[in-house]
């Protein structure tokens, strides 16, 4: 239950800090954060067994997470937005792990898929950090000029 209150406290921490002190790319990267949360809620049917089979829908979440942060990597003038699009594919590589060797890794399963949600916010609150610092200096681009 420590875990799962650390982690909302970091969530809650993270969206609202990006929403209000982000530009557009940590604005847009919280929403998208926001929408994974949520939607992964619904996805998982039985809450009980949760992570001690493979997720489909969960699966299907985190591809569509990785889909709109590649979108959101490409077109900022940003370098984190690929590092957390990189943590969003190491937790569905782990998730067709499990597909091709559902009976053993369950705990692993558990723990690297919330592993790579904590990188995740930690990711969005040091980009956020870093736009500030360097909003500072002067004016920053939110999105590069070759896209």
């Amino acid at each position: 239950m420590t875990n799962v209150l650390a982690f909302l406290s970091l969530l809650v921490f993270g969206i609202t800090y990006a929403l209000a002190r982000g530009g557009a790319p940590e604005r847009l990267m919280a929403a998208i954060i926001l929408y994974g949360v949520t939607a992964s809620k619904i996805a998982i049917h039985d809450r009980v067994r949760a992570f001690t089979q493979p997720e489909l829908a969960l699966l299907l979440v985190d591809l569509s997470m990785i889909g709109l942060g590649s979108c959101i990597a490409l077109k900022a003038e940003r370098i984190w937005p690929m590092l957390v699009v990189a943590a969003l594919l190491a937790g569905v590589e782990l998730q067709i792990g499990v597909l091709m060797a559902p009976a053993r890794y369950h705990q692993v399963y558990r723990v690297c898929h919330a592993v790579s949600g904590y990188l995740v916010l930690l990711l969005l609150i040091g980009g956020t950090l870093r736009h500030r610092l360097r909003i500072r200096s002067g004016a920053e681009r939110d999105w590069t000029r070759f896209t």
